[in-house]
């Protein structure tokens, strides 16, 4: 807590003031973190200054919300490339990294606690974001990112001090860890990995001595909406296919059987559960699979689809599966039932044609990746 004092007194967060009569100070409350490695090992203890920010109202305390994300398609096709040009690339930590945020609104929060004042009728006027409130993240993206790489190493050196200076970031040296996905390099490329977050899903939900299993989806079972016995909590389903998802970002194996079984999180029961359960002892089988990125200089893209016609047997839709590659580097993938039912098995193609075009291959990554495989 003192050292997050300190980083909030250095950042010159807030002020103290007394409360205006016109407005509304909002609480807050410390939150405490162990921070590990991508190998579990603990790296530190945090604590951390978050404000009760569900208690802010709508043009008074924030305005704007939205804070533009980026793509995991992005983040894979930076490293597909840079891989193949041989650059390095770099990981930096922020320190309270949403605090660097400018604030434009009049926000009051409480006086934290452990925070001693000399008057009682006193409260933090914010100057810039904090954990917790509604506009936090979209002040934060307005400023920077935290991996680098490029070709000139004595430029990258100058703006790792210039962040640091103006952030006081942390240099992880070498990409590798991000967000859940870990980075191992090899000779001939790296491969991006789960590894931790697939071992800890199979202990979370008890199947580490289970056996493990060849396939995906048991290829007899048929599933069907509405077929077997309602779960008594469906949100554990629901939990179990949504950390599921989150593995396709390095599982190109479990796409399709992800999105067979998100297709029934509406009212799970207790087949769709079992088949869940199937697909966790197949990831048990290698905790290490991932994705390959290539040195190869090879940098044009790709792309692969395919539809299965009217497989869902409650509506008889169809599904699209489709995948790019930049040379032999997967970067973009997905597995998606079709909006709307196709009349023919050459409708189902058209459409499933039209979603690697429209989705991944012809605007974004031509646009994202020229400038810098042509480096």
């Amino acid at each position: 807590m003192t050292q997050e004092f300190e980083a909030l007194h250095v950042n010159i967060t807030w002020e103290l003031v007394p409360l205006p009569v016109e407005k509304q100070v909002i609480g807050c409350k410390w939150v405490y973190k162990v921070k590990h490695k991508a190998d579990g090992s603990i790296v530190r203890f945090k604590a951390k200054l978050v404000v009760k920010g569900y208690t802010q109202q709508t043009e008074i305390d924030y305005t704007e919300t939205f804070s533009p994300m980026v793509k995991i398609t992005t983040v894979r096709a930076l490293i597909a490339a840079a891989v193949k040009k041989g650059w390095d690339i770099f990981q930096l930590d922020m320190n309270n990294a949403f605090c660097h945020g400018d604030l434009h609104e009049e926000v009051y929060i409480e006086v934290p606690q452990g925070l001693v004042v000399d008057s009682g009728h006193m409260t933090c006027k914010l100057k810039k974001s904090l954990y917790g409130l509604k506009q936090a993240s979209r002040q934060w993206y307005a400023k920077m990112i935290v991996i680098l790489t490029g070709t000139n190493k004595e430029e990258i050196e100058e703006l790792k001090a210039f962040l640091h200076e103006n952030f006081k970031t942390k240099d992880l040296g070498k990409f590798h860890y991000f967000l859940g996905p870990e980075i191992f390099y090899k000779a001939d490329g790296v491969v991006i990995s789960q590894r931790k977050f697939v071992l800890d899903l199979l202990k979370e939900y008890n199947c580490m001595d289970y056996s493990s299993l060849a396939s995906p989806l048991d290829s007899i079972v048929k599933l069907k909406a509405k077929e077997g016995t309602t779960l008594t909590d469906p949100t554990y389903y629901r939990k179990l296919v949504g950390k599921l998802n989150f593995l396709t970002n390095t599982r190109i194996d479990i796409a399709y059987s992800v999105q067979y079984l998100s297709q029934l999180m509406q009212d799970p029961r207790e087949p769709y559960l079992k088949a869940a359960f199937h697909l966790l002892r197949y990831l048990k089988g290698d905790l290490s699979m991932g994705i390959f990125m290539s040195h190869d200089p090879n940098c044009n893209i790709r792309a692969y689809c395919y539809s299965d016609w009217a497989v869902c047997p409650d509506s008889r839709k169809s599904v699209s599966d489709y995948l790019i590659l930049l040379g032999n580097s997967p970067i973009c993938w997905k597995s998606k039932k079709q909006e709307t039912i196709s009349l023919s098995s050459v409708e189902a193609e058209y459409r499933a044609l039209r979603k690697v075009v429209g989705e991944g291959c012809a605007d974004f990554l031509k646009s994202s990746l020229c400038p810098l495989v042509n480096q």
